[in-house]
């Protein structure tokens, strides 16, 4: 019923809206109804984080609404797609580093990764971020759903969160903040979407959600 398609426009050139819609006219002949615009850096002009985007030629929100009514006039879904946990790279690196769980970098499958990519999910101000995100983009979507990824979280319980993810478990302290993000979603009337590739073999965790 769902056939979806998944487009990166976070992590090289952000694509120009007549280009969008030329692959939204390709997606509606291959009968494809529902698309994610991916994000993970800054391909959007973040009302709240100018500082972020000024001087370089990003999304802005008429953009995503007319991609919206495009996609709506050919029977698309268009749904909000941000990550809101791991993946936080640019965020992390270059305005928010005191709120990552690793902020001096960490070590992934015996390799150094200098910079840090994970939100600390103890610190408050991370979920205000998470709210901020959500608050300047998904007014410019007309979609009940919201795909908050919250994927790839790799360094969590190496940082901040080490002494409660051996007390409590990764997948409970990384469930806890999930089920945060989630309740921001519900909070603007979006149904979450997530990758499940943190609790997918965790019975518990997933009871919970």
């Amino acid at each position: 019923a769902v056939r979806g398609y998944m487009l990166d426009i976070a992590r090289n050139k952000v694509p120009k809206t007549e280009e969008i819609f030329r692959l939204i006219d390709k997606l509606a002949a291959l009968k494809i109804n529902h698309m994610e615009m991916y994000m993970e850096w800054v391909p959007f002009k973040y009302p709240s984080f100018p500082q972020m985007w000024e001087g370089r030629d990003l999304m802005c929100g008429e953009d995503i609404m007319a991609i919206d009514r495009y996609c709506r006039d050919r029977f698309i879904e268009l749904v909000p797609n941000q990550n809101n946990f791991g993946h936080m790279d640019q965020w992390l690196k270059e305005r928010f580093r005191d709120l990552a769980e690793c902020p001096g970098g960490f070590d992934f499958r015996g390799e150094f990764v200098p910079d840090p990519r994970c939100l600390n999910p103890n610190d408050p101000r991370s979920l205000e971020l998470v709210q901020k995100l959500a608050d300047d983009l998904l007014p410019y979507f007309s979609s009940d759903k919201y795909n908050i990824c919250c994927d790839e979280t790799l360094e969590l319980g190496q940082g901040a969160s080490k002494e409660e993810c051996e007390r409590r478990g990764l997948e409970a302290v990384y469930t806890d903040f999930l089920c945060k993000v989630c309740a921001v979603a519900a909070k603007a009337g979006r149904r979450p979407l997530i990758w499940d590739d943190i609790i997918r073999h965790d019975p518990a965790a997933l009871a919970r959600l």
